[in-house]
C-alpha cells in the first residue's frame, strides 16, 4: 500500500524567474489494522478494541487516538483511545460505541485518523516513535486508504448499530403446509438485530380464528433469539 507525499522544489534558471518541478515521493503505509475483537454487531456501552501493527516496535508518548468513521460527517467521528502496547510493534485503542453510531463495516476516517492529541497552539503533545537509543525518529502514522488491503474494514467484519433492538425474522417450520391438533406444540423463533435481556413473560398474539391465543416464552436460544411456543386449543 503506498500513500503519497508531494514537494514542490524551486530551481533557479538562467533567466531571472525562477522555474519550478514536482517531485512525487512515496511513502509506503506499512501499517496494519484490525479488530481484537470478534466479527459481530455492537451495540451502545460496548467495547472494541483495534490493533495497529508497525514493521518494528515503537514507544508511545502520551495519548494518541484513532478517528472511527461512525456517522454521516466528519463531525461525527468517535475516538479509540490508546490502552497498551507502547514498546512492541502493537497498538491497542478501545472504542466504547457511542449513542446515535453507526457503520455497516467499522473503519477509521481516513489514512491521517492515527493522531496525536495537541496543546492548544496546535503543537503535538504526544508522540509515536521507533524505538531506538533515543527514541527520537517519528514513526510512520500514515494508514493504509479506508477499505483497501490492511485497512480495518478489510481485516475485520464489525458493525456498530446504536438503534434500538427490533426483530430482525419470526419463523417456524411446523406451521407452514401443515395441519395441528388440538394439544400439539407449535415453537416459534423470533431473531433479533442485537441481544436482548428477557425479563418478565413476553408473547406472541397469534390469529387463531374467533379467539385470539398466545404463544409463550420458553427459551432464550442465543442472546439474539428467543425460543416461543403455543399449545393447539379449541
Amino acid at each position: 500500500m503506498v500513500t503519497w507525499r508531494i514537494a514542490v522544489i524551486f530551481n533557479k534558471a538562467i533567466s531571472p524567474a525562477p522555474i519550478s518541478r514536482i517531485a512525487v515521493i512515496f511513502v509506503p503505509s506499512d501499517l496494519i489494522v484490525s479488530s481484537l475483537s470478534d466479527d459481530g454487531i455492537y451495540a451502545p456501552g460496548d467495547v472494541i478494541q483495534i490493533a495497529i501493527d508497525f514493521p518494528e516496535p515503537v514507544v508511545v508518548d502520551g495519548e494518541p487516538f484513532l478517528a472511527l468513521d461512525v456517522g454521516r460527517t466528519t463531525s461525527d467521528a468517535a475516538f479509540a483511545v490508546f490502552v497498551d502496547g507502547s514498546g512492541t510493534a502493537r497498538l491497542i485503542f478501545e472504542y466504547t460505541v457511542g449513542l446515535d453510531q453507526t457503520s455497516f463495516d467499522l473503519d477509521y476516517l481516513d489514512v491521517y485518523s492515527l493522531k496525536l492529541d495537541r496543546y492548544r497552539d496546535g503543537t503535538p503533545k504526544s508522540s509515536i516513535r521507533y524505538v531506538s537509543l533515543d527514541s527520537e525518529v517519528d514513526a510512520n502514522l500514515s494508514l493504509p486508504p479506508p477499505g483497501l488491503a490492511g485497512s480495518l474494514s478489510a481485516n475485520s467484519d464489525v458493525v456498530v448499530d446504536s438503534r434500538a433492538p427490533h426483530i430482525v425474522s419470526l419463523t417456524s417450520s411446523q406451521i407452514q403446509d401443515a395441519e395441528h391438533s388440538i394439544g400439539d406444540n407449535v415453537s416459534f423463533l423470533v431473531e433479533f438485530s442485537v441481544g436482548v435481556v428477557v425479563t418478565g413473560s413476553p408473547y406472541i398474539l397469534l390469529e387463531t380464528g374467533a379467539i385470539d391465543r398466545r404463544a409463550e416464552f420458553i427459551a432464550q436460544v442465543e442472546p439474539t433469539i428467543l425460543a416461543f411456543q403455543y399449545t393447539v386449543e379449541l
